[in-house]
């Protein structure tokens, strides 16, 4: 392999990460609409320099965390604006609609945000359940965590958008039980499932196209292989935890519930807030060894413990009221 496909290789790898915030493959580069002139003027020179395999070659050894480049579709719901990834499936289909992700569940949830003055969303993805909290308590304060750089960058965004800088406080990072940095799954993609770009528009217009793949950025797990991050404890995050009675807790961390729990037993001791959380086939790994302490027990032994009355709601949700609540 020759110096030019070396050194267009790692223009396209420094363009991307100023524009984008990570590196990408071009293959995707070329796929989207809304990349710049010129990132795909790069991806011209490369392609003219490389032949047949050569180009896949380039691609594998030098652009090494292949992530697929994103589109973002913006719309109005009933709780506020929303930007969603275009090829994130669960919720761009959602938007597509007029309808945030997860809005049946916000419906049902009201009546325990309206009561709560401060509240914390684990696993905030872009932020719907923070977004839809602010709109239907103007007071409350909202804590919102969220690992995935990419995805919390749309959080941010969704933040400004709704005018709840104050209200909404992010944080870049994943709580479990133990302080040290880790690791994401890769980007699993779902590659039984296609954007159809009739269903899902962009400004009214189809933006990418027909054949690619959706992915459930969503439903990304603590693991190897992906993006590094960092884990922090609730319980020692004493800006928070030594200034607010918590009163709501939502907890959407894939697999990491009982880890999470473990590093906010004490406030969760303290306060007894109210608990909405995802309890699905997802567990700890052995990709997730180092990233937590031994835990003792589930998050579901853990609130029967404290004699929490727990419904379960759909698509392997949970709602936990405590003793008089």
């Amino acid at each position: 392999m020759n110096e030019p496909h070396f050194a267009l290789a790692a223009k396209i790898n420094a363009t991307c990460a100023h524009v984008l915030g990570e590196p990408a493959c071009i293959q995707w580069i070329t796929a989207y609409t809304a990349i710049t002139d010129e990132v795909k003027h790069i991806c011209q020179q490369l392609q003219q320099v490389c032949t047949g395999s050569n180009t896949n070659e380039v691609v594998t050894l030098h652009l090494k965390d292949v992530q697929e480049l994103p589109t973002v579709m913006t719309g109005p719901t009933k709780y506020g604006t929303m930007s969603y990834y275009s090829h994130d499936v669960h919720f761009s289909r959602q938007l597509a609609t007029g309808k945030m992700f997860d809005e049946l569940t916000l419906d049902r949830l009201m009546p325990y945000i309206q009561v709560s003055n401060v509240i914390l969303d684990v696993g905030s993805h872009c932020g719907s359940h923070s977004v839809a909290y602010a709109h239907m308590n103007p007071t409350a304060k909202i804590f919102a965590f969220e690992p995935q750089k990419r995805i919390f960058t749309l959080l941010e965004k969704n933040i400004a958008d709704n005018n709840l800088g104050g209200r909404v406080v992010a944080y870049n990072f994943a709580l479990g039980n133990k302080e040290c940095a880790a690791s994401m799954v890769p980007v699993a993609r779902k590659t039984n499932e296609y954007l159809n770009p009739l269903i899902i528009r962009y400004d009214g217009q189809s933006h990418v196209p027909a054949d690619v793949p959706l992915a459930n950025l969503g439903g990304m797990s603590i693991g190897t292989g992906g993006e590094s991050i960092e884990i922090k404890r609730l319980d020692n995050l004493v800006d928070i935890v030594a200034k607010y009675t918590v009163d709501y807790i939502k907890i959407d961390v894939e697999g990491f519930e009982d880890v999470f729990i473990d590093g906010a037993k004490m406030v969760i001791e303290r306060d007894l807030p109210v608990i909405f959380y995802e309890n699905n086939d997802k567990t700890i790994t052995k990709e997730m060894n180092g990233t937590f302490e031994p835990v003792q027990e589930t998050i579901r032994e853990f609130l029967q413990k404290l004699k929490y009355i727990v419904t379960p709601f759909p698509d392997n949700n949970y709602l936990a009221v405590p003793p008089g609540g």
